[in-house]
């Protein structure tokens, strides 16, 4: 079968968790040649997937629900494939409904273990507007989204698709890219470095307990408390510290800036692979940051700070043992002292990131629910025809 005559198979994806969740998936399509993909990309998934060489049409601005079926239609779209975004175009959703309006099956990947409902729910909160497929990480997710009243029977465990490399990553990086990446770095010899994986929490949930989703802290308030709590463990150890802010792709680099510390440096770093980053760090640091849970499985050891938090943990590392957590602003500088000066601590933690592995391969599973939509053995046009 010619890639002219193949099935089509569009994609469509926003924020930047549900693009790298579907990159790995539409590389392997594109690989296998039995279909046709059409990308369309919108917000931060453009540049991501760009930055991939994955050729797509991107989308601008919001698109209303009969123009998302009339792309559908031009395309001679047999299945949906989306990631799951929370912004405020959401197109995920709209061309989930416009897929529906024509029964053409559907499938979103979930990327992480957070805002359920936010992703899926339209503007009166009701879950009208659900792939017929939802392709999570885990049991655990699964549990999550059935209990907030997600159907059980429309949600498949499969993995996260954008953890298949990390293991292959995590194997070729060897002491000599260590050494590269640092020095592109700017960092000395023998300067510790921690990186931080910010996120722009205070423009997503607020910085207000007004906010139900508020979660206790955000990057305006975690930054400076562990920039202070460096200062004084460089001051009292005596040690060179870097600290690497990482941006979040929906964050300017430049409003990272404002934050300086007296006896380490701060730096941002713009660019450069964030997985290579994490690797070469001696320490990683955030809240919950997607990134966090990638630099255990890259076998770096972790620090997830959420002080005073008002909402459940949602970093399943914390809760494996794999990485470290703080929930109150006290213990931020004992336990950065102990993860980063102590070695026998951070040795127990390299110890344990040892065997860490996200599991088998995520992005065969979602590939074979793609073909089994196609092939009519999967659910469709709003139905499921076949069985658990």
């Amino acid at each position: 079968m010619g890639r002219e005559t193949a099935p089509c198979v569009v994609a469509v994806a926003g924020d930047p968790g549900g693009a790298e969740a579907l990159a790995p998936v539409l590389e392997r399509l594109l690989g296998d040649g039995r279909v046709r993909p059409a990308l369309f990309p919108y917000r931060e998934a453009i540049r991501l997937w760009e930055a991939r060489g994955l050729r797509a049409a991107p989308l601008t601005g919001a698109l209303s629900r009969d123009a998302a079926r009339d792309l559908l239609a031009r395309e001679q779209a047999k299945a949906l494939v989306t990631g799951s975004s929370v912004n405020p175009d959401q197109l995920e959703r709209v061309f989930i409904a416009a897929a529906r309006d024509l029964g053409i099956p559907s499938l979103s990947i979930l990327d992480f273990w957070t805002n359920y409902r936010r992703r899926w729910a339209d503007p009166a909160g009701d879950l009208s507007d659900l792939p017929d497929i939802i392709a999570v990480m885990d049991d655990r997710a699964r549990a999550e989204m059935v209990a907030e009243g997600f159907p059980a029977e429309r949600i498949e465990v499969t993995g996260q698709p954008a953890f298949d490399r990390l293991p292959r990553l995590r194997a070729g990086f060897t002491r000599g890219r260590r050494d590269a990446v640092r020095k592109g770095l700017g960092l000395a010899p023998g300067e510790a470095f921690v990186l931080f994986a910010s996120q722009p929490v205070s423009s997503l949930s607020g910085e207000s307990a007004e906010n139900p989703l508020f979660p206790g802290y955000t990057e305006r308030s975690v930054i400076p408390a562990v920039i202070r709590a460096l200062d004084r463990i460089g001051h009292a150890e005596g040690r060179k510290i870097a600290c690497v802010l990482r941006p979040h792709p929906r964050e300017k680099a430049g409003d990272l800036r404002r934050w300086k510390g007296e006896h380490i440096r701060v730096l941002v770093q713009e660019g450069g692979d964030r997985l290579e980053t994490a690797m070469a760090a001696d320490l990683v640091t955030g809240m919950t940051s997607v990134l966090l849970l990638e630099a255990c499985y890259l076998g770096t050891p972790v620090v997830s700070i959420q002080p005073s938090p008002r909402l459940p943990d949602p970093l399943p590392s914390n809760r494996d043992g794999l990485s470290r957590a703080v929930y109150s602003e006290g213990e931020i500088e004992p336990v950065l002292q102990e993860m980063l000066c102590r070695r026998g601590v951070r040795e127990e933690y390299r110890k344990r990131l040892r065997s860490a592995s996200p599991g088998g391969d995520a992005t065969a599973r979602v590939v074979q629910l793609i073909t089994g939509m196609l092939e009519g053995s999967g659910r469709g046009g709003g139905s499921w025809s076949g069985s658990r």
